[in-house]
């Protein structure tokens, strides 16, 4: 099982990205990519939570990080927001 990104709205300074499934191990690095690469294109990235059922140690450190770059992450399951909020 892995993850699926979808991007559900584009534009020049905005991207939105569905996530689905687990973000765990090499996972977490797909994840980090994709949004690397849209704000390396300027854009602010947003992602969608709502379908992720599972996230791990690494992905939550790597979540952090991209939320102090600015990253916002929107519903997200309550309690892997509290681990999320934990780390």
């Amino acid at each position: 099982m892995g993850i699926w990104i979808s991007k559900v709205f584009e534009d020049d300074t905005l991207v939105r990205l569905k996530v689905d499934g687990q973000v765990v191990g090499s996972w977490t690095s797909v994840l980090e990519e994709e949004v690397l690469k849209h704000r390396a294109e300027g854009r602010l990235v947003v992602l969608d939570f709502a379908a992720v059922y599972l996230v791990g140690p690494q992905a939550l450190e790597v979540l952090k990080r991209l939320k102090t770059d600015g990253v916002k992450i929107i519903d997200m399951h309550p309690l892997v927001e509290q681990l999320f909020e934990e780390v």
